[in-house]
């Protein structure tokens, strides 16, 4: 049954100009979000997931699929098996709200551990400034790599873009395309040093098996389109048309998800063989306000699936 929401239009709910705080208006917004939590993904970040499902991929009609999604289940057609996923129960784990935690989280293994490791960031922002940044500005990587007692320690850092075919495949679209060009915000640091560690960034399709201690750092704002700017309690984004539909609101914001989080969890699984640590950010203040609960419970699923 479509659902319609005749007391007020999403317009009117979400206007700013407020001359007080109004309780209704505010209680039918969190109606609204509440009914909404569970709403599904989109048709493109659905077909994702046939990159691990076997029957799925082999019965998929990818003609009718973006071609960046085509390219990649053709591959995986061409595989006689599906690789095994890595078992990262018993894995070290740590969740928290802000990302600048991983700082002293991966501190504390490397003091504890005496591992040379590598790290794998999912996250839409480099966090790596210059180091007289504060940790609290989307700096504290750099702050790990410039620290003269364990900087040394972290061998390379690879940054995952939220896509699964090549970078030079990409290239052109993501800067013609993207709203916040995530290309140009990660290129600045691919395939170079800081301090001594090499950073690179990779698709996450075109992540390589990683052997050897590996802590895998995630900031779930990695699977939305990335803010560079905080909205406390995350933001939401209006529909261009101002007809107040309840189904328009839904579906601006369901477009902004840009990775499906149990085929990023499977992708880490196949990929990373020799995990250490998992640390999350869930990172709210930076994200879409109506996918908060469902790509993290997704995400941490796909972890143990």
């Amino acid at each position: 049954m479509k659902e319609t929401f005749p007391e007020s239009t999403i317009e009117q709910i979400l206007t700013t100009d407020y001359p007080k705080l109004d309780k209704n208006r505010i209680e039918k917004l969190l109606e609204i979000i509440d009914k909404k939590g569970d709403i599904d993904y989109t048709r493109g970040i659905k077909a994702q997931l046939a990159y691990f499902n076997p029957e799925l991929l082999s019965s998929i009609n990818i003609t009718n699929l973006q071609d960046d999604i085509i390219r990649v289940l053709e591959k995986r057609r061409e595989m006689e098996s599906l690789p095994e996923l890595t078992n990262f129960n018993g894995l070290p784990f740590r969740i928290y709200d802000s990302h600048r935690h991983s700082c002293n989280a991966i501190k504390n293994y490397l003091k504890s551990s005496g591992d040379y490791i590598t790290i794998i960031r999912l996250d839409a922002h480099p966090d790596l400034q210059e180091p007289g940044y504060s940790i609290q500005r989307n700096n504290y990587l750099s702050h790990l790599l410039h620290d003269k007692e364990i900087g040394s320690r972290i061998i390379e850092v690879i940054n995952v873009l939220p896509v699964l075919e090549s970078m030079e495949e990409l290239q052109n679209e993501i800067k013609e395309e993207s709203r916040f060009n995530l290309f140009q915000f990660f290129k600045t640091y691919c395939g170079r040093f800081v301090g001594k560690t090499s950073v690179f960034d990779f698709p996450l399709g075109e992540l390589p098996e990683i052997y050897g201690p590996t802590i895998i750092d995630v900031d779930i704002d990695f699977f939305e389109e990335a803010r560079t700017y905080p909205v406390i309690g995350g933001y939401i984004e209006m529909p261009d048309s101002k007809d107040g539909n309840g189904e328009d609101f839904i579906k601006t914001n369901q477009e902004l998800i840009q990775f499906h989080p149990a085929v990023a969890a499977n992708i880490l699984r196949e990929r990373v063989m020799d995990p250490s640590a998992i640390y999350i950010a869930t990172e709210r203040c930076w994200r879409n306000r109506l996918f908060h609960h469902k790509i993290e419970y997704d995400f941490l699923k796909g972890l143990i699936d």
